[in-house]
């Protein structure tokens, strides 16, 4: 008889200091003890504490640890699944809104250019080269965000400079302690 692959159904959720109820909601195993002051006390075949920030991890309705998100980043690894197929699919229509909303005037140039992996709360600059090159450095650039499963709303734009007649520079940052796959879309129009 051939041998079967698996992996515990292995889950977490993030405490932010305001989603215990959630929380309490989701795990079957959970009751919560005290909350204060973003301090969550809870039980689950035993006595945890959780705060603000931090991950609690459950297999088959039990909780099984904390983790700072520092620890939770470095031993775990978040899997894709539906939702973040979904996101992706919101992402490609938020993009579509947006080159709509451009309005009549006529699109001259684009490009996109992928971000570096972003760390928390440390610019990064995008160079995006743009396609056709324009005919010289002095038109108005707009900047958008794109990305596979991504919480773009964690992603900010801080400026969107013109370099050159083919080339904008985008400074983008996160609030994340790591963020790949970020994508930068650059359009110029008349």
């Amino acid at each position: 008889m051939p041998s079967v692959a698996y992996v515990d159904n292995r889950r977490a959720i993030r405490y932010d200091g305001t989603n215990s109820a959630e929380i309490d909601a989701t795990i079957p195993s959970f009751t919560i003890v005290s909350e204060i002051g973003g301090v969550l006390t809870f039980t689950s075949t035993g006595g945890w504490v959780a705060n603000t920030g931090q991950w609690i991890l459950y297999t088959q309705g039990v909780v099984n640890n904390v983790f700072d998100d520092v620890d939770f980043h470095t031993f775990y690894i978040e899997n894709a699944l539906f939702a973040d197929l979904d996101a992706l699919t919101t992402g490609v229509a938020d993009l579509e809104t947006a080159l709509a909303a451009l309005g009549g005037a006529a699109l001259r140039s684009a490009g996109v250019a992928s971000a570096p992996t972003l760390l928390l709360n440390t610019p990064a600059n995008v160079a995006v080269q743009l396609v056709p090159a324009m005919p010289d450095s002095s038109y108005t650039p707009s900047a958008y965000l794109f990305g596979t499963g991504i919480n773009l709303g964690q992603v900010t734009i801080n400026s969107v400079t013109v370099t050159d007649a083919d080339t904008v520079t985008v400074q983008v940052q996160t609030s994340l302690l790591s963020l790949p796959g970020v994508h930068v879309l650059v359009v110029a129009k008349d």
